[in-house]
């Protein structure tokens, strides 16, 4: 989850997109979700479903469970980890 005017917004979803190839290589869909106000009719749903304070927000769900959430920058190397535990855990 990102809004237009959201520098780290913007540098995660770079990230992101840079890796798109070798995430969806596990098997995982990417979705970048802008809560830019006024882009979404759901934003306000959104918001309270995931209970976002700030954005940039990275959620990895499994179906339609939260297995964990990244709030701001972080780690790649994390995301990938996360990723493996769930594509393993079946």
């Amino acid at each position: 989850f990102g809004q237009s005017g959201c520098n780290p917004c913007r540098v995660v979803k770079a990230v992101i997109e840079g890796e798109r190839p070798d995430i969806e290589e596990l098997g995982v869909t990417i979705e970048h979700v802008d809560l830019t106000k006024g882009v979404r009719d759901d934003r306000d749903e959104l918001i309270a479903k995931y209970g976002i304070m700030s954005t940039p927000v990275t959620v990895i769900e499994k179906g339609s469970e939260v297995i964990t959430r990244f709030n701001g920058m972080f780690n790649m190397k994390e995301m990938y980890e996360t990723l493996e535990y769930v594509k393993e855990a079946k």
